[in-house]
Order: C-alpha cells, then sequence, then structure tokens
C-alpha cells in the first residue's frame, strides 16, 4: 500500500504478484521495497515517483507510485526475489535473487526504465537478502544468508572486494553517505566494514535477531536498525563518539580481553 504522509490516508493498493516460489513458510510474499531517488511527488509528471517492490514469487514491479500504475515488470527465470536499490541516479536497478533448493543465488542488474537486464552477479549459495549501490553509484554490495558479502565494479561486474569477518548471516546492507563504510545486519549485531577493503572494524551490539534493515543519517553520524526482534535501534558511527559513550556509562575498568575484543587494541588505553 501507498500512504499519503500528511494525512495518513491510503492512496494506492499495488498488486501483480502470484503465488510464492519460496519453500519456507515463513518467508512468505513482498519482500522488500524501494522508492527511486527520481521520485518527485507532486509534480504532475505520471511517471514522477517510479516505487519497485519484489516477491518470492520472482516478480520486480515498479509502479508510478502517485497513480497506482504499473511502469515496468520482470521475472526471474528460476527463483523468488529478496531484495530491491535503485542507484543513486535512478537509471539502475538491482535485485537479490532467492534461488529454490540451496543453489546459486545472484544479483541481477536491470535497466530501471525497460527492465532489461543488465548484468547478473554470481554469488554463494544462499539467498541475497542485502544489496546497496554506493553513493557515486560505481560499486554494489551485497550480502547473502551465510555472511558472504561482496563489492562489485557496477560497469564491469567484477569482483573488488570480499568483505571478512561477517559471521551469524548477513540479512542487510548500506553504505554510509560517504562511501567509505558499510553496515551489514547479522543475528544480533552489525558489522561496521570498511568498503574499501573488507575488513571488520568493529560489531554494534544489542538485538537479539536476524537485523533486516540497516540506514544511516545523511551526515553519516548515526545508524539506525530494525530487528526480527521487534525493536529499532539508533547507534552512534564514529568510533571517537562510541569511547566517549561507553567511557560515560563504564561502572569499571576494561579487561585486557574486552580491551582487545571491542577496541580491537592490544593494550587498554
Amino acid at each position: 500500500m501507498v500512504w499519503d504522509t500528511h494525512t495518513w490516508q491510503v492512496l494506492h493498493t499495488l498488486n501483480g504478484f502470484g503465488e510464492d516460489r519460496s519453500t519456507a513458510p515463513y518467508i512468505l510474499g513482498v519482500f522488500s521495497v524501494a522508492f527511486s531517488p527520481l521520485c518527485h511527488a507532486g509534480s504532475g509528471s505520471s511517471t514522477d515517483c517510479p516505487l519497485a517492490g519484489v516477491g518470492l514469487d520472482g516478480h520486480l514491479i515498479v509502479w508510478d507510485a502517485m497513480t497506482g500504475q504499473p511502469l515496468i515488470t520482470y521475472q526471474d527465470p528460476a527463483a523468488g526475489l529478496m531484495s530491491v536499490a535503485f542507484s543513486p541516479d535512478g537509471t539502475l536497478l538491482v535485485v537479490g535473487n532467492a534461488s529454490l533448493g540451496g543453489g546459486d543465488s545472484w544479483a541481477t542488474i536491470l535497466d530501471a526504465t525497460t527492465g532489461n537486464v543488465v548484468r547478473a552477479l554470481p554469488s554463494a549459495h544462499a539467498w541475497t537478502w542485502g544489496v546497496a549501490f554506493s553513493p557515486d553509484g560505481d560499486q554494489l554490495a551485497t550480502i547473502n544468508f551465510y555472511g558472504d558479502g561482496k563489492v562489485w565494479d557496477v560497469e564491469s561486474g567484477e569482483l573488488l572486494v570480499s568483505l571478512n569477518g561477517i559471521q551469524d548471516g548477513g540479512f542487510s546492507i548500506t553504505y554510509n553517505p560517504s562511501g567509505m563504510l558499510l553496515a551489514v545486519g547479522s543475528n544480533g549485531y552489525i558489522s561496521l566494514v570498511d568498503a574499501k577493503s573488507g575488513l571488520l572494524l568493529f560489531p554494534l551490539l544489542g538485538h537479539q535477531s536476524l537485523v533486516a534493515r540497516t540506514a544511516f543519517s545523511p551526515d553519516g553520524t548515526y545508524l539506525a536498525t530494525a530487528g526480527f526482534d521487534g525493536t529499532a535501534r539508533v547507534y552512534v558511527v564514529p568510533a571517537v563518539d562510541l569511547l566517549s559513550l561507553a567511557k560515560s556509562r563504564l561502572t569499571r575498568s576494561l579487561t585486557l580481553e574486552e580491551c582487545q575484543k571491542y577496541l580491537h587494541q592490544a593494550a587498554c588505553p
């Protein structure tokens, strides 16, 4: 459904999805939606506000959110679809695929105007829960069920970076505004990763279940998350601010083991 955020009245109920291809009974239906950055609601054009949705029937549908009319559709040849994102300039779409029976899973880049396939990217044997374009649109990050994270060159399809240290699965991924960090939602925590090297920087703890959505504030200072535990959390991201916050709440000194685990330092400061 599409709501008017001023009145909270339902504007449109968007249809078009069919029977799921998924065999998991607890993961059903429409799984992810994304507005185009080209969305300019209210300016009068019939294609001013593209809204994409993907379902486990294997369909990508892009509607005009202002009229409710479908603009393009894409049907994956074999798999359901788990995730969707527009490129920053709105010209491309990427969908994360969910294969049946534990087979190959991948991300597919599409032309956002025609729905034609531009490039298919290989991945590991697991559902691709998260996809995200870098802020400049040149790179694409993907994460799958087993925590296999990759950064790809959008133009060539070349694998640039493999993310290291992601444990307990991967269920969401997003770039910070500078494009230097990736936040990966896992089972019970979020990993902050250097987007250029793929190295794990530090974890953010607190969730009790899968972290299904992550989003940075426009200045990159905060990270908002939502989990299957029914909670939404907001974290302070810069390491200096995190240390200051931790010091203000500590009631004792950290042990050497805690310094190594949480501060990634050989000795306590």
